[in-house]
């Protein structure tokens, strides 16, 4: 079946997949760590008696939450070095890496 598509619509899929990828890991981090540290001030509204079953809870400080938020972009700086073996490689061949 792939000998039936060009290759440069193999390329072009593995890119927009690529860039799909990247949007939905951008946007899910920054929510999912509201859900795995623990609150750094609790203002409690209500009386709650109930248990919580959420999940490990992480004491992370403010700073190392700005690491893993910022993780995402210092990954940027890798591309760079990626998009630099494609000019001499191709980007045929760092693709598909």
């Amino acid at each position: 079946m792939i000998d039936l598509l060009p290759k440069r619509l193999i390329v072009g899929l593995l890119g927009c997949i690529g860039c799909t990828f990247l949007y939905v890991l951008r946007s899910n981090i920054s929510v999912a760590i509201i859900a795995m540290v623990e609150p750094i001030q609790v203002i409690h509204m209500f009386n709650n008696t109930g248990t919580q079953t959420d999940g490990p809870k992480y004491p992370w400080s403010e700073s190392a939450q700005g690491l893993v938020l910022g993780a995402y972009f210092y990954g940027y700086t890798v591309t760079q070095f990626c998009g630099s073996y494609a000019d001499k490689f191709g980007a045929k061949w760092m693709t598909g890496l």
